[in-house]
């Protein structure tokens, strides 16, 4: 007996069919974007496919640009208008900016608790704009369930980022805006990424991710940098500047330790002409060092920096931080990693 299912014989699509794009709507961030004084690009990882739409807006506008962890690179970090990443462990220039603005402009994101902090306190400015009708906070996302699940928005824009940018570029106006431009490159200028070096010579994790960019920076085109998760991944995506969409291959949102190594794997596999970086600390490489075996019966020629100093070290910052200086399983004992890699 052979069952037979009513339209079986048609194909399925191979991804939804694009939600339809409001132009009414669009035409009011435009309106919103042209008499604000001091708006900012949010964008999210909704909008990696968009990399070029992205450009072309900020350009058109004149506005800064501010990206999640999982959006750096869609918006070159060499562009004058980048402000690079934003959030808990983001850039401060950003996150001034953020709360100076009197309009977001959130593009595929999500408005995470990592970029809003404490939401009573997040866009003051956007916000009283927003009740004087001259700016606010405008969400785009192709989730319609996201819409004012944190935020809510002055204007929502339910559909895919692309799709919204190629039908808003042509609508914005080029404004000056020079003191806005002024006051975010005065922010980059006071508060950069930095660091003390250590007073005895040791090499800080900073330092050495900071060398290692430099040494790759000719390739940065072409490099693919994987990470596992603590105090190395964000000091990464400090110390590295990024250009490309998906050339961060991280673990957000659940930040799952040992993550780095089978990434890192998978990211050369499908990508061999490119350099494939594993930057990981002591802590998340033990976890999933095995997949050792895998890199070595592929032959796969991934590049491999732990940061080795023998902790779970944002843990250990964070008991310091918030817990009195309480310790509690923090300290790792490690293999001996260069006979590791020689075995």
């Amino acid at each position: 007996m052979t069952a037979v299912l009513r339209g079986a014989s048609l194909p399925l699509p191979a991804s939804p069919p694009p939600l339809p794009i409001d132009a009414a709507t669009i035409l009011r961030v435009a309106e919103l974007m042209k008499i604000a004084k001091k708006p900012i690009l949010y964008v999210g990882q909704g909008a990696n496919d968009a990399p070029e739409e992205i450009m072309a807006l900020a350009e058109a506008a004149n506005v800064p640009v501010t990206t999640t962890l999982h959006a750096m690179g869609v918006f070159s970090e060499h562009h004058p208008l980048s402000l690079h990443m934003l959030g808990m462990h983001g850039a401060a220039y950003a996150n001034y900016a953020i709360q100076e603005s009197d309009l977001i402009v959130a593009i595929g994101s999500r408005f995470d608790d990592r970029t809003t902090g404490i939401l009573s306190k997040y866009a003051p400015e956007a916000k009283r704009a927003h009740d004087e009708g001259r700016g606010g906070l405008v969400h785009f996302d192709i989730e319609p369930s996201q819409i004012g699940r944190v935020i809510k928005p002055t204007v929502a824009v339910v559909g895919d980022s692309k799709l919204a940018m190629q039908k808003l570029i042509p609508m914005v106006e080029y404004q000056e805006r020079a003191d806005w431009i002024r006051r975010c490159n005065e922010l980059k200028t006071s508060f950069p990424f930095s660091y003390t070096p250590a007073s005895d010579g040791r090499i800080k994790t900073q330092q050495a991710i900071e060398a290692i960019y430099k040494a790759l920076a000719s390739q940065e085109n072409k490099l693919v940098v994987a990470t596992g998760v603590g105090n190395h991944q964000m000091m990464s995506c400090q110390f590295i500047r990024w250009t490309t969409p998906r050339s961060i291959v991280t673990s957000g949102s659940l930040g799952t330790m040992g993550f780095g190594l089978p990434a890192a794997i998978g990211a050369q596999v499908a990508n061999p002409d490119k350099t494939v970086l594993l930057v990981d600390g002591d802590g998340s490489f033990n976890m999933t060092l095995n997949d050792l075996g895998t890199v070595k019966e592929h032959q796969l020629p991934i590049k491999m920096a732990i940061m080795n100093d023998g902790k779970q070290q944002m843990v250990q910052v964070w008991q310091t931080l918030f817990f009195d200086g309480r310790l509690v399983a923090t300290d790792n004992v490690n293999p001996d990693y260069v006979a590791l890699a020689h075995s």
